[in-house]
């Protein structure tokens, strides 16, 4: 009786992880008749695993890194500046920063992070992230990486991967130096590895899909289905013509996507007997990604005046998600040199949402906005839009 229990205890093991041959008991083989592998693969069809999550201390801090006088700094040259830990239990740091040896041409800008020697015999891993700040414009600069300090290492240096060129700098330098002081937003995590809890969480889960996941694999699948159909002119049943550049499509899906094409399809009109659309008020450009959106619901590669052409379109021809999207975009992205050109466009398509967005931000940037030449341009040729938005920024501050 005991062999048999015995038995059944390696064949669930088996069932459950897998054992090798070598670590099952030979009489398990005449119980299942070699038939194991099938006997798991019944109950188990997709594989299972198991993942377990242990919290460890963790010291986060974020700054902003000043570099003076930076078009002065000079190949071998370092500037210094002290990271002091907020607590005793994770290490201070000494930041430096440098030309790395290049051509004067081809310079970047070289960081090195230093730990504190008091902190030798403790080990660290480090994660960091580094960006460039602009004065005009979103930044685009930034670098991450992660070091590990090993412990009684001596003079343990990380050398921070290259963030941007000294060329790049100094021939941008309205967007990275003004009054000549690079700015860095410098984000670092650091953990001497202490556990607080050994384990704070366990899940378990098959490879098999949900409902939930299956629904979004199928409805991945049917936006490429759709995206391919845009593409292939055989069984489309209108063309839209944008001079001798010809855009097949298919009248249903259009008229279901915007409710001026569903317009222009149900009445008699020229354009419904000669299956040909002529659009004189779109370039080729926005049309393809306005289409790419009727197709499969989505944009790609938008910046700020790719966006204004597809909002004017989505506007004209009732494509509303669309022009939901690029409105987003657009308050998302908001700059000195844009929010004028965003301003006229939500006036002329009567978005009082965007338009206040616009005047919001003109209210957190006021000095470097209204000294733009952007905004000088604006108060010269839209002198009365220029008016009201001053005068709707003035209300926000009397409210």
């Amino acid at each position: 009786a005991s062999k048999n229990k015995e038995t059944v205890k390696n064949l669930a093991m088996f069932l459950f992880n897998e054992k090798t041959d070598s670590e099952l008991p030979a009489e398990v083989y005449s119980v299942a008749d070699g038939a194991l592998k099938e006997v798991k693969d019944k109950i188990c069809p997709f594989p299972n695993q198991c993942t377990a999550r242990t919290r460890v201390r963790l010291e986060k801090r974020t700054f902003i890194w000043n570099i003076e006088n930076f078009s002065q700094l000079k190949k071998n040259q370092k500037v210094f500046l002290p990271v002091i830990s907020a607590s005793k239990l994770t290490p201070s740091f000494l930041m430096t920063l440098y030309l790395a040896d290049e051509s004067a041409s081809d310079q970047h800008i070289q960081i090195e992070i230093k730990k504190k020697k008091d902190f030798t015999s403790v080990s660290t891993i480090g994660y960091g992230g580094i960006t460039v700040l602009k004065h005009k414009s979103r930044p685009s600069d930034f670098n991450c990486a992660i070091h590990f300090f090993e412990a009684q290492k001596n003079d343990p240096v990380w050398q921070f991967p290259p963030i941007i060129k000294r060329s790049k700098l100094l021939g941008e330098r309205e967007e990275y130096l003004r009054n000549d002081t690079l700015s860095l937003k410098c984000q670092f995590a650091l953990s001497d590895g202490a556990t607080l809890h050994q384990i704070e969480d366990t899940s378990y889960w098959s490879a098999e899909l949900d409902d939930a996941e299956k629904e979004l694999v199928s409805l991945l699948n049917l936006r490429e289905d759709f995206l391919s159909l845009s593409t292939d002119p055989k069984l489309s049943d209108i063309t839209l013509l944008i001079g001798k550049e010809k855009f097949p499509a298919h009248k249903a899906v259009l008229s279901a996507r915007s409710a001026v094409f569903k317009a222009m399809f149900e009445r008699d009109m020229a354009e419904k007997e000669s299956g040909v659309v002529k659009l004189t008020d779109l370039d080729a450009d926005t049309l393809t990604r306005m289409l790419r959106f009727i197709y499969s619901g989505c944009v790609e590669d938008l910046n700020c005046e790719i966006a204004a052409n597809l909002y004017s379109a989505a506007d004209k021809y009732q494509c509303l998600n669309l022009k939901e999207e690029c409105s987003s975009f657009l308050k998302s992205n908001l700059s000195v040199s844009n929010v004028c050109d965003v301003i006229y466009i939500a006036d002329m398509h009567q978005d009082e949402d965007l338009k206040a967005a616009g005047c919001e931000f003109i209210t957190l940037h006021g000095a470097e906005t209204l000294r733009s030449e952007e905004w000088k341009m604006f108060l010269k040729n839209k002198t009365q839009l220029a008016a009201e938005t001053l005068n709707n920024i003035g209300l926000r501050y009397m409210v």
